[in-house]
């Protein structure tokens, strides 16, 4: 494999890749906004709790979840829904646009009964 690595490299870079120096964060530079993490691992933990509440696999699904919170916490929430979709297993979003703080309603999809 590190020859085949060293290869590659070679063909879009001068030298070998073993002596390449590494790459410094300063490069990427400013990347995403870090500000969502607070608000979209919120309403995630909210989700994870129900499922936990109700004694199921955090795999379950969500059939639906209902979030309330004020617009900036939803725009940040509106920026990850896609991720938080998966990470939750939640097939259908509802929005609410209220003061006060961050909930999350969660209907849970009915256990498998294995057959």
């Amino acid at each position: 494999m590190p020859f085949t690595t060293d290869t590659v490299w070679r063909w879009w870079q001068n030298g070998s890749v073993h002596t390449a120096a590494w790459p410094a964060v300063s490069e990427l530079g400013a990347i995403g906004d870090s500000t969502i993490l607070e608000p979209i691992g919120e309403i995630l933990s909210q989700i994870r709790r129900s499922k936990t509440d109700a004694k199921t696999s955090q795999k379950a699904v969500v059939t639906e979840a209902v979030v309330t919170a004020n617009a900036e916490v939803l725009a940040a929430f509106e920026l990850g829904r896609l991720d938080l979709g998966e990470a939750g297993s939640v097939a259908h979003w509802v929005t609410i646009v209220a003061a006060g703080e961050t909930s999350v309603s969660a209907t849970l999809a009915p256990p498998d009964s294995g057959n």
